[in-house]
């Protein structure tokens, strides 16, 4: 019964790992046919009255060149004679208990642990949006709310903010404030975050 049980738990994760299980049980000398042709013998001699005995030695032939064939037909006939239901309901019931275990002893600390922590922006970042929010609200480039050029105002901001930033990291003078409209608008945003 307990070769039966290991087969069947093998026999549900997929035909290359039943392959394999097949090859491991052949190593270490686990008897899946015998147990099955035992099992279904009574049953196919009640049926097969008449087959002869040559046809008996080419199934053992068959059997013994493809060992899988004859424990899978061994086993589908235990299951359609009803002999495995113990045995699939065991199967189900530790099936049932092991995702249980596994849920609770990997996914769940994995769920708990997983938590994004909210991302921090640097100085810089803030220093950035908040020119483009000053050049969004004045009217310079473009109506009030709308930026005519995007990308220009995004190169002015970024490289204005970058100056004052690396200023601020040597410890050096900050750069002169810009002469232009625009320009001392975002110098005078940034360089109050970045201060």
């Amino acid at each position: 019964m307990e070769d039966l049980a290991l087969y069947s738990a093998g026999a549900t994760i997929g035909v290359t790992r039943t392959r394999k299980f097949l090859q491991y049980a052949g190593r270490k000398g686990i008897q899946l046919g015998a147990f099955a042709a035992g099992r279904v013998a009574p049953a196919t001699a009640r049926g097969a009255v008449g087959i002869g005995r040559a046809t008996l030695g080419a199934g053992a032939a068959l059997a013994r060149r493809n060992p899988g064939v004859a424990v899978g037909t061994g086993l589908y006939a235990l299951n359609e004679l009803g002999y495995l239901e113990e045995v699939k309901d065991t199967l189900g019931d530790l099936n049932r208990a092991g995702m249980e275990a596994v849920d609770r002893e990997f996914i769940e600390p994995v769920r708990v642990r997983g938590r994004k922590a909210k991302k921090r922006t640097n100085k810089f970042a803030k220093a950035v949006g908040a020119g483009i929010k000053g050049i969004k609200k004045s009217t310079s480039m473009g109506a009030k709310g709308v930026i005519n050029a995007p990308k220009k105002a995004f190169a002015k901001v970024t490289k204005i903010a970058s100056t004052i930033n690396k200023a601020k990291k040597m410890k050096v003078k900050l750069p002169k404030r810009p002469k232009g409209k625009v320009d001392r608008l975002v110098y005078d945003i940034t360089k109050r975050i970045l201060g």
